[in-house]
C-alpha cells in the first residue's frame, strides 16, 4: 500500500512513474556491477532512464583518499 501511495505521488509530481521496485533494481545491479562506483553509476542510470554508464563516464571521476 505504501509502494502505491508513493507512486502515485510521484506519477502526479513528476509526470513519469518511476516505482520503488524499479529504484531498488537499478540500485541492485549498480552495486552488483560497478563495486565502489556504485553511486555514481545509480544516479547516473536515474538519470537517463535506466542506461548504464559507459566505462569512459567511470574513468573521469575524481577519486579522493581521506587518510
Amino acid at each position: 500500500m505504501t509502494t502505491t501511495f508513493f507512486n502515485a505521488w510521484s506519477r502526479l509530481f513528476n509526470g513519469r512513474r518511476r516505482s520503488v521496485a524499479y529504484n531498488k533494481n537499478l540500485m541492485t545491479y549498480a552495486k552488483t556491477e560497478y563495486g565502489t562506483d556504485w553511486q555514481y553509476a545509480y544516479n547516473y542510470m536515474l538519470e537517463h532512464d535506466g542506461t548504464a554508464p559507459k566505462s569512459y563516464h567511470l574513468k573521469n571521476l575524481i577519486r579522493v583518499t581521506i587518510k
